[in-house]
């Protein structure tokens, strides 16, 4: 459960590991060879359960929350800890934290605003205690603007232009316009950090 992140590292891991393989083969370290070779047979299973398995049940799970637009993908607290320090941020603990998964604006701006922010204002209500990351060129809507900046006096949200230290692999699209990419974290206050 390291969430989009995770998965471009274990991609990059898996660029790295398969020539590291071919190498060690040909230079007759069979030991090697064959421990880069599970590595990366291992990081590529990885990627097919994250594919197959964990974003359809992060689906799943938002809608039954009564999420229409948005996708809560859950992250494991400690890869949340190490990006948010790999930023160079610090934010209270949270026993669950979860990535925002925006999709891109369609035509109407005013009800994709709407339906997002219905859906943050939501899952702000049902999740508290949680801790919440994002990367996204999407408009944010305006309540949700203000609470950040009513947390960030906190120490509890940030909101700054940039992507996650952890680049983004070049073979998968992206619908984010790397011009105006934001990155951000808000950690709710209250409750056990969700179900």
């Amino acid at each position: 459960m390291l969430g989009t992140k995770g998965r471009d590292l274990v991609f990059w891991l898996v660029c790295l590991l398969v020539p590291a393989a071919a190498v060690a083969s040909l230079l007759g370290a069979d030991y090697g060879a064959k421990a880069a070779f599970w590595l990366a047979l291992g990081c590529t299973a990885g990627l097919g359960v994250f594919e197959r398995v964990t974003l359809p049940r992060a689906r799943r799970r938002s809608r039954a929350w009564g999420l229409k637009y948005i996708v809560l993908l859950p992250i494991n607290r400690w890869w949340a800890v190490l990006l948010l320090a790999a930023a160079g941020r610090r934010m209270p603990w949270c026993e669950r934290a979860y990535e925002i998964h925006i999709p891109s604006s369609p035509g109407n701006l005013c009800d994709y605003l709407t339906e997002v922010e219905n859906d943050l204002l939501r899952a702000k209500d049902i999740l508290p205690g949680c801790l919440f990351l994002w990367e996204t060129s999407a408009p944010v809507p305006s309540r949700i603007r203000r609470l950040i900046r009513h947390l960030e006096k906190d120490g509890r949200a940030f909101w700054e232009p940039g992507t996650w230290p952890i680049p983004r692999f070049p073979l998968i699209p992206s619908q984010i316009d790397k011009r105006h990419v934001r990155r951000g974290a808000l950690a709710l206050p209250g409750g056990k950090g969700g179900t």
